[in-house]
């Protein structure tokens, strides 16, 4: 009788002769127990010339060693996964493929989490064998190893305990009375010296300030609780790194309620980091695991520290407490001290003014904006620069009360800001003005008689062209003359429109004071409406959806790409999955918004998103809302529902997602033009098409718009 291998202490098999009393166990079919084989169930093919399996490697420093404790032999039928031969953490299994047809399973558990490997070795010569791993429903592929030829094996995964594995080993060429061997062995996970930390209840302690380099998420289940208490308000900053290669942590902050205060859940095994301002009490560390596990170590650190305390104007963090100050001061011992803190500032002008707003000093670090108000709250002014660049705010403002808006778009800080407010006395008007035009604000226009003008003051927000446009005319055929600050006329218009409706454009900087005369042509009377608008059609690449159903994700493309920033499909697919598993609003809107943001901020950039629905706007109110982004070269997600090939679109669908780069009104206050760029690969004929009514495309599919946060 030949030789039998059996794996013994070294890596190399050890030829063990047979004697007639040796027996060889199996395994029964019907109750998987252990039975004495024949000698001549021995395989031939197994004698002391066969070399050991290639060695095969865990990672770069660990070479792969399998000890196998026991010989078994496939018992057929096991030609399904309902049939599967049982086998065991580290033993031999031996089967053969007689014909190229037969297909053997076999199912494994182990007894602890860890990382297996199912190896296919000893392959006869002249044949191909694939191996391919299953979920414990023997359906769900896991993975799969197609090597060439008679070349060994292997599939590394990383498995639970008392979890059911099934394997299937088939065929690709060839077929032989001489056995394979498959073997499954597991290395098991260990946990860290903080377990049972699985829960609040059982959380691990930690200080103010430590760092922990001795913990690890050791199975797909395990999560880490660690708590921390203050005495004080302070300033917390969380990091978790390290994490090892191929898994991906997420980090949580909860209070001592168990209510969620921050998160950080980036991609891959990217560092994760939450900063928070906390009060005095006990707070929650939660480390879990997104995707992946391991033995090896994470990194934590919890550093806190005094938080900022507040200046001597607080509180005036509403209108109603707001810190009055005169025409011409300047504020330069006030500061931003928490993350949710902001500053109103009052003040009152008898007479039509210039009004100038600095903020200035903000402190490195963070990024403050400047915003203006009347008396009503309606905004009539912003600035928003980049990181901690100054903000600026200019405009005529009439008699009134007016409050000044600090806030932090990002960051906070003990040192102080400078707030500077000049006004000055407008210089008389040219014109007996009827009142002032603000931008995106609709107003009615009466000509009651042959000749009338109606003067309008406009001041611009910001630099761009504006258009003044006049819509809803009724009977009469509206003019409008354009002119400056001096008097001078810049330009008129009666019919530029394409109906009665007139349309001048003009391009003015920050600041500029032009004024409107709205009149009618000849010697016309009537009413109609008037508005000023900023037109801007925005540079944004066009990407094709790749796949159906992925407009969303080739939508978020293209506004990323406007700031340049360059995502793939496929990345963003995964990031909005699970955007919308860890978010309060499943909706696909909010993983889109949210992914977005998500790789904006990856990329240093502050603009934020939201998803806003607008299915109780007016027309104007959504056409301001689409302006306003477009006027400060932020495009638009609109979500529209088509119904029919109206409008530019070839095709029905419950919902689509698009990117609004341009809008345009269309002498109604019920239609507005949109310039956009549509993914579908079906529309190739109408990239870039225009739609006269996006706004009931909307409001059909419940009305959602992504843009970006100005106020």
């Amino acid at each position: 009788m030949p030789p039998v291998m059996l794996f013994g202490a070294t890596e190399d098999f050890i030829p063990v002769e047979l004697s007639d009393s040796v027996s060889i166990d199996t395994v029964n079919e019907d109750d998987q127990s252990l039975e004495s084989s024949e000698p001549d169930q021995i395989p031939d093919s197994l004698d002391a010339s066969d070399s050991t399996p290639d060695a095969l490697e865990l990672n770069d420093t660990n070479a792969y060693r399998m000890m196998a404790s026991v010989n078994r032999y496939e018992v057929e039928p096991n030609n399904s996964y309902t049939q599967a031969n049982r086998t065991y953490d580290d033993d031999n299994m031996y089967g053969r493929i007689t014909v190229t047809t037969d297909v053997d399973w076999f199912v494994v558990s182990f007894s602890s989490a860890g990382q297996a490997n199912f190896w296919l070795g000893e392959i006869p010569s002249g044949c191909d064998y694939d191996l391919y791993l299953y979920a414990s429903n023997g359906t769900n592929l896991l993975f799969s190893s197609l090597s060439a030829g008679n070349a060994s094996e292997l599939i590394t995964y990383k498995v639970s305990a008392n979890t059911n594995y099934y394997v299937k080993i088939v065929s690709y060429k060839g077929s032989s009375n001489s056995y394979y061997c498959f073997r499954a062995k597991n290395y098991p996970t260990a946990a860290d010296r903080y377990e049972p930390n699985n829960t609040m209840a059982a959380a691990t302690s930690i200080s103010n300030n430590v760092t922990i380099t001795d913990a690890n998420i050791h199975t797909a289940s395990d999560v880490d609780y660690y708590k921390f208490t203050i005495s004080k308000a302070s300033n917390a900053t969380i990091d978790l790194t390290n994490i090892p290669s191929g898994c991906n942590y997420d980090l949580r902050l909860y209070n001592s309620t168990g209510t969620q205060i921050s998160s950080s859940a980036n991609s891959g095994n990217n560092p994760e980091k939450i900063t928070a301002t906390l009060n005095a009490g006990t707070y929650y560390i939660y480390v879990c695991s997104w995707s992946g596990y391991s033995n090896s170590n994470y990194r934590l650190a919890l550093a806190t520290s005094a938080a900022a305390t507040a200046d001597r104007y607080e509180p005036n963090n509403t209108m109603a407490a707001a810190t009055s100050i005169s025409n011409n001061t300047t504020i330069t011992d006030a500061n931003i001290h928490t993350a949710s803190d902001v500053d109103y500032y009052k003040f009152t002008i008898s007479t039509a003014s210039n009004a100038t707003i600095d903020l200035t000093n903000i402190p490195s670090g963070c990024d403050y904006d400047l915003r203006l108000y009347n008396s009503a709250g309606t905004q009539i002014g912003i600035s928003a620069s980049s990181s901690n660049n100054p903000e600026k705010i200019t405009t005529t403002l009439n008699s009134g009360t007016y409050y000044v808006y600090v806030c932090s778009w990002s960051g906070f800080s003990n040192s102080s800001y400078r707030l500077a407010l000049a006004t000055t006395t407008s210089p008389t008007d040219p014109f007996s003005i009827t009142g002032n035009i603000s931008f995106n604000v609709p107003l009615t226009v009466n000509v009651a008689s042959a000749n009338q003008k109606k003067y309008y003051k406009f001041t611009a927000p910001n630099n761009g062209t504006y258009t003044f446009i006049s819509y809803e005319n009724g009977n009469c055929d509206p003019k409008g003359w354009l002119y400056n600050s001096a008097g001078f006329e810049l330009d008129n218009d009666d019919d530029g429109s394409g109906d009665a409706n007139y349309r001048i454009s003009y391009t003015l900087d920050r600041g500029q004071v032009v004024y409107l005369a709205a009149g009618c042509w000849s010697t016309g009377t009537g009413t109609y409406k008037l508005v000023v608008v900023q037109e801007k059609t925005l540079a944004v690449p066009l990407y094709k959806q790749n796949e159906r159903n992925t407009c969303g994700a080739a939508s978020g493309r293209m506004v990323l790409a406007s700031y340049g920033i360059a995502v793939t499909e496929e990345d963003f697919k995964n990031r909005a999955a699970k955007e919308a598993a860890e978010g309060d609003d499943f909706t696909y809107a909010y993983a889109v918004t949210r992914t977005i943001n998500y790789f904006m901020n990856e990329n240093g950039n502050q603009t934020r998103y939201k998803s806003v629905n607008i299915s109780n706007y007016t027309s104007a109110d959504y056409a301001a809302l689409v302006l306003r982004n477009l006027s400060y070269s932020y495009p638009v997600i609109p979500q529209i529902a088509v119904t029919s090939n109206s409008g530019g679109f070839p095709y029905t669908s419950s919902g689509h997602y698009v990117v609004s780069k341009g809008m345009r009104y269309q002498g109604s206050s019920t239609k507005y033009e949109a310039v956009v760029n549509d993914s579908h690969p079906d529309h190739s004929a109408v990239y870039n098409v225009r739609n006269v009514n996006m706004l009931a495309y909307n409001k059909a599919h419940n009305g959602k718009l992504i843009l970006c946060v100005l106020d």
